[in-house]
């Protein structure tokens, strides 16, 4: 008898069976198939992971399966019918996240257009790359290895720096954490300082509380008054009722400088005394002038600085932290990609050039609003030059041009003689050559006209009626 032949397996059966991880992505960004070889590298079933939307984002490093599918995210070019490589950090459920290669074949049906896009995880080997890396997908790939490490050596999600100035802030943030002593930051407006206090409050042991934010400069003293007397000094109908989320945990006060001093008095009484809510409750705050400045001019009670400045962390200006701008830039990005039908791989080399040259004097937050103005111009995965706003091109240009020449130091005798010989002229004219009159408008004797006269060598014209 012939030998049975073997049973051929399906190519879908084929696929799903096999160790080479595989997944597929629908056009509309969901993830549709997730193989064996996908569920043994990441240590999530099939069933954790179909149906979850892929964003162009890098995730913290939290094991999740929001953030895998976030790592598995095709770039634009494959949803564009390109074959397309990514370096990415691929979540693990139960380990480290693992660099790989993405390689994206898009598939197309008879018409062109885009069925699904199926996905096949390499090494992390730029060698097993099937298509070369756009540099916007590739800063993606450094972002994500940036987050992680930063993630590993200081604890921080939520902060994005590489240069030297930063990564002491990124130390200092990490001190500060744990510790529940009150905290002064300080730097220029749109550094940064208040998304700063929120990762220390919320990467810290107070993260299950609320972060209560007071604009000392934009609230009246009156509401600044009654809002500070109800988180202090609660009454039985302001307490705050579970879960630990609604409760205060840190109270934080923008441009602190500006707190009137008889609200500096009730923040320091509360917080000296063992009563009230202030013994559970971090003080944070943030001001535009260093501690010293704030210490000299008497803006601040002399006991209300005190109580403030245990720790002060200075937040340097985006022109003073350069080497961070790329990654700032991808990462605002991404940040404004969630939840959006419209995903943006990140810019053209173009705009980094006039990045580079612009002196950011709104910092982060202007850096922030220009590439969100550029977002809604942009109609490409790429945002080029020519998307990037008008106020930002203006600023370019105005910081472009260079302080007004000075004129050249000139010979003083004959500047003053010209000078004297217009003022007369003027005067004789205003005058109809009536030397009185022209004299006192001058200031000087009608005597002293006529010789200053004859020296410049001004004609004496006779009177007119």
């Amino acid at each position: 008898m012939s030998r049975r032949a073997r049973k051929r397996l399906r190519p879908d059966h084929l696929i799903g069976r096999a160790t080479t991880p595989v997944y597929m992505v629908t056009p509309d960004r969901r993830i549709s198939f997730f193989n064996a070889g996908c569920q043994a590298l990441t240590g999530w079933s099939a069933d954790e992971i179909l149906g979850l939307l892929c964003e162009f984002i890098t995730e913290p490093a939290d094991n999740s399966p929001e953030s895998l599918a976030a790592s598995l995210c095709p770039p634009a070019a494959a949803f564009a019918g390109k074959v397309s490589s990514l370096p990415a950090q691929i979540v693990r459920k139960d380990q480290d996240r693992e660099p790989r290669t993405l390689n994206f074949i898009p598939l197309l049906d008879e018409e062109g257009t885009l069925v699904s896009i199926l996905s096949v995880i390499g090494s992390g080997d730029a060698a097993e790359r099937i298509a070369t890396v756009d540099p916007a997908q590739e800063l993606h790939g450094e972002l994500a290895s940036l987050r992680l490490f930063l993630a590993r050596r200081f604890g921080t999600k939520s902060l994005i720096c590489k240069s030297d100035s930063m990564l002491r802030v990124a130390d200092q943030a990490a001190i500060a954490r744990s510790t529940a002593s009150p905290l002064l930051i300080w730097g220029e407006s749109g550094s940064g300082k208040e998304h700063l206090a929120r990762a220390i409050h919320y990467e810290s042991a107070s993260r299950t509380r609320t972060f209560v934010p007071l604009d000392c400069k934009s609230l009246s003293p009156l509401e600044l008054g009654q809002t500070l007397k109800r988180l202090l000094y609660p009454s039985e109908e302001d307490s705050f009722p579970s879960p630990l989320a609604l409760q205060p945990g840190t109270l934080y006060l923008a441009h602190v400088e500006a707190l009137p001093r008889d609200a500096q008095t009730i923040v320091t009484d509360a917080f000296r005394q063992e009563n009230g809510r202030a013994r559970d409750l971090r003080l944070m705050a943030s001001s535009t002038l260093s501690p010293e400045v704030l210490g000299r001019e008497d803006q601040l009670r002399p006991d209300f600085f005190h109580l403030l400045t245990p720790l002060c962390i200075a937040v340097p200006p985006l022109r003073e932290r350069m080497g961070d701008l790329r990654f700032l830039a991808q990462y605002l990005l991404e940040e404004l990609n969630r939840g959006e039908a419209r995903q943006f791989n990140g810019f053209g080399d173009d705009v980094w050039d006039k990045f580079a040259e612009y002196n950011w004097p709104g910092n982060v937050g202007e850096l922030l609003a220009v590439i969100r103005d550029a977002r809604a111009l942009c109609n490409e995965p790429l945002i080029r030059v020519k998307d990037l706003p008008f106020r930002f091109r203006t600023g370019l240009d105005a910081q472009s041009v260079g302080p007004p020449r000075r004129p050249p130091v000139a010979q003083l005798e004959p500047l003053l003689a010209q000078t004297e010989r217009e003022q007369i002229e003027r005067a004789l004219a205003q005058s109809r050559h009536n030397k009185s009159r022209a004299a006192k408008l001058l200031g000087m004797t009608r005597p002293r006209l006529y010789r200053r006269m004859e020296i410049l060598g001004i004609p004496d014209e006779p009177a007119s009626s």
